[in-house]
């Protein structure tokens, strides 16, 4: 409903015109505003216009991040266990905590083949007020769960992390409207 900007339930028999008339738009047009809808959202989405918190997908871990068996086929656990290593256990890397991801591309600013990671690392220190982080690996063809991010790490990655645009509208737009 919020994609195809909202609409009501469906109006009702009420409407007193043709005997036995059909009060649903054929389902032509039906088609083609779900079409316009998803293409507006695509282009909302290619330009940048919609917000980062906007693709956060949350998870809730039913145990230890380390205690899952399959822990590497699970984006909001891989999450969870790079931020425990980080050292960064007071967010989401416990039991019971919900643990915020966005499936992520490489960006413009990822490490390329003709580059040494430890040129970028040292670009992205004088770039960060923290310490300097490893670059992230080129995400290409990983698993899902590999390419998922903390949020705060795709807002300091200096545009090594994109959103995958292609993932949220294949996988979280198209099917609410399907």
């Amino acid at each position: 409903d919020a994609i195809l900007g909202g609409g009501g339930g469906g109006g009702g028999s009420g409407s007193g015109g043709s005997a036995g008339g059909e009060s649903a738009p054929p389902s032509d047009d039906v088609v083609g505003a779900i079409h316009d809808a998803l293409r507006d959202v695509a282009a909302k989405c290619a330009a940048a216009q919609v917000p980062l918190h906007k693709f956060v997908i949350t998870k809730q871990l039913t145990r230890r991040p380390e205690d899952y068996p399959d822990a590497s086929n699970q984006p909001h656990v891989q999450v969870a266990l790079r931020r425990k290593a980080k050292g960064d256990a007071r967010d989401a890397t416990q039991q019971g905590e919900t643990v915020p991801y966005i499936i992520c591309v490489d960006g413009p600013g990822v490490v390329g083949e003709g580059e040494k990671p430890e040129s970028a690392a040292a670009a992205a220190a004088e770039d960060a007020d923290g310490p300097a982080a490893p670059p992230p690996p080129l995400l290409a063809g990983l698993p899902l769960a590999s390419r998922a991010f903390h949020p705060d790490e795709v807002r300091a990655s200096a545009g090594r992390l994109a959103v995958d645009l292609e993932y949220y509208l294949g996988n979280q737009v198209l099917p609410v409207v399907s």
